[in-house]
């Protein structure tokens, strides 16, 4: 159970880092921010909702999240092996 579990732990933390990893959402998270900053943009409710958003879930939530996919990706580096560079991707390169 546990390989099925990492399985689909490792899968959702590269699907969820490539969608939160582009400039649109990058945008999209800088106008939440600043939304959230700024009171009397938005009704109380909204303001509310948008500072949650822009604080608690990206900070605890996401943030942990892209740090499983950066430990997944650190897993990716090459590794030097009597002088060669090997990787997982099964690419090999002379040593520099």
């Amino acid at each position: 159970m546990s390989n099925a579990y990492t399985r689909f732990n490792e899968r959702a933390a590269a699907k969820i880092s490539d969608a939160v990893g582009t400039m649109t959402m990058a945008y999209c998270f800088a106008i939440l921010a600043f939304v959230g900053g700024f009171p009397g943009l938005l009704p109380d409710a909204a303001q509310k909702y948008a500072l949650w958003g822009s604080t608690v879930f990206l900070q605890l939530v996401l943030l942990s999240i892209l740090g499983a996919s950066t430990k997944r990706m650190a897993a990716k580096t090459l590794v030097e092996v009597d002088g060669i560079a090997v990787g997982n991707d099964d690419a090999t390169t002379p040593a520099d």
